[in-house]
């Protein structure tokens, strides 16, 4: 309902705003609660139906060195 009303308003409905065959899909998985930012934790990603790769640079640091000084 958060985005078919707003493609509804834009009249753009015909391409976006519900999860159907034909319109362009932009969505995301999350753990927890979407709207709440402490429990957020994006799993998955799609945009125009197309998987997002959600691993960078910084990711890999971070668990790099999370494992590397978490025993010290």
């Amino acid at each position: 309902m958060v985005t078919s009303n707003t493609a509804k308003i834009l009249g753009i409905d015909n391409l976006v705003g519900t999860l159907e065959k034909g319109k362009q899909a932009t969505l995301f998985v999350s753990a927890g609660d979407a709207l709440d930012m402490r429990t957020n934790v994006v799993e998955q990603v799609f945009i125009q139906g197309r998987k997002v790769n959600l691993d960078d640079r910084h990711k890999r640091l971070y668990k790099t060195y999370k494992d590397k000084y978490e025993g010290k």
